[in-house]
């Protein structure tokens, strides 16, 4: 007479565990991969709008004798913390810009975020 079966066996058990082990770790990595593709597209559209920005700079301090006399926005000054009066201001002294921050013989800033009307926060990635 057969006997009745009324639970799963070790081999059944285990083909689960595999099968939903791989399911999680797929869903594990399209989880990464999404939460790149989102800081990526962030990055992106503050790009966009830091362009926009000097865009309007430029239009603001008449784009021809700013592009004449290369009149770009300074970068500011990387070593101010954002509680600081100056973060984000342009490091300018005259018509040239004044940067001191220095590293492996390149000068080096920061996107002068208040001097081109931006949150502070664009001033980080």
């Amino acid at each position: 007479m057969l006997r009745r079966k009324n639970a799963f066996t070790l081999l059944e058990q285990s083909l689960v565990i595999a099968i939903l082990s791989i399911m999680t770790a797929s869903g594990a990595l399209y989880y990464s991969n999404s939460d790149f593709q989102t800081k990526h597209d962030e990055t992106v559209r503050r790009i966009s709008v830091v362009h926009n920005a000097i865009i309007a700079y430029y239009l603001k301090n008449s784009a021809a004798e700013a592009i004449a006399n290369d009149i770009f926005p300074c970068p500011a000054d990387p070593v101010l913390e954002q509680q600081h009066s100056n973060y984000g201001v342009a490091t300018n002294n005259g018509t040239t810009c004044n940067l001191t921050s220095k590293k492996n013989n390149y000068f080096y800033g920061v996107v002068p975020v208040t001097t081109l009307g931006l949150p502070f926060f664009y001033g980080y990635d």
